[in-house]
């Protein structure tokens, strides 16, 4: 769940193992029961495995260029957030930005 999918299938891919893309796939969240918080926790929790992914596969200077973006990012979500009077958005790229 947020980045758990993409490390799972970069290993496979390291060891071998054929990873296939199929678009016309449909899987079916019922409940969204892996975040409590509806739209914070989705935003957070994947600026949290990215940074984890990139940690542990990646060296220093990719983590620099994925905070640089990461940062950039909460950014823009903040000034919109600040632009369209969205206190969720807003508080919502506050606390990604703080992880980075």
């Amino acid at each position: 769940m947020y980045m758990d999918e993409i490390d799972l299938l970069y290993r496979a891919s390291k060891k071998g193992h054929a990873v296939y893309f199929l678009p016309e796939a449909n899987v079916v969240h019922v409940g969204s029961g892996s975040s409590k918080e509806k739209r914070k926790g989705p935003i957070v929790h994947i600026y949290r495995g990215l940074l984890l992914f990139y940690k542990k596969y990646y060296p220093g200077w990719h983590m620099v260029m994925l905070k640089s973006m990461l940062r950039l990012k909460a950014w823009l979500g903040i000034v919109s957030g600040i632009l369209m009077g969205n206190n969720e958005l807003k508080d919502t790229y506050e606390e990604a930005l703080r992880l980075v």
